[in-house]
């Protein structure tokens, strides 16, 4: 791999796979030989947060991967996809209980202004293999004002240490809440919405 030609996340992937049991063993070897795939990734899932308290999970090994509303099968993804993550968005929407809204018919804010306090102190983690990769406050992911560029570029966090999401493996994306905190009560729902952007394999 001629590292001049190569970005910040394909040069992590590669480290990656120098080491045996990071990356899954067939695409391991795609990637040191040279011949694996590249494609950017911005891998989504929404949830439903609005009975979120103590550590709440977003990411369940029942979820469905649907187009709109994640890019997960379970809590895993597709075989011969893995992911440096760089940036991670985040959104936060609400909408009448009354009308059953769902994830899809969501409009996500990463607008600091738009978040309810509970949220803002709460932490976002991402854990694979039972470490923790990621943990961090959602006030981090939010930002002052809108923009006019598209998203992920002015709206997303810049990661200074890169995740790895990787094929086949587990992963587990939480929020945890502060012990005397949970969503706000009343006749709104509340929705999540993460969004790793980077770098991923695609499996040939």
């Amino acid at each position: 791999m001629k590292t001049q030609d190569t970005t910040r996340e394909q040069r992590f992937l590669f480290k990656k796979a120098q080491k045996a049991g990071d990356i899954f063993e067939a695409t391991r070897r795609e990637i040191l030989e040279g011949k694996a795939r590249f494609m950017d990734a911005d891998v989504t899932h929404r949830h439903d947060i609005t009975n979120g308290a103590g550590i709440y999970n977003l990411l369940l090994p029942t979820n469905d991967k649907i187009v709109g509303i994640s890019d997960f099968q379970g809590n895993q993804l597709d075989p011969g996809m893995n992911v440096a993550a760089g940036r991670i968005k985040i959104g936060y929407g609400k909408a009448a209980t009354a009308g059953n809204p769902k994830p899809q018919d969501i409009v996500y804010s990463s607008k600091k202004g738009d978040f309810p306090k509970e949220l803002l102190n709460a932490k976002l983690i991402v854990i694979q293999d039972s470490k923790t990769l990621m943990k961090l406050p959602v006030e981090r992911f939010t930002v002052g004002a809108d923009s006019s560029k598209a998203q992920g570029e002015e709206d997303a966090l810049a990661l200074s240490t890169l995740l790895l999401l990787a094929e086949r493996k587990e992963i587990k994306v939480q929020l945890e809440f502060h012990p005397s905190q949970e969503m706000p009560d009343g006749a709104d729902a509340h929705f999540f919405e993460v969004r790793f952007i980077g770098t991923q394999t695609v499996s040939k």
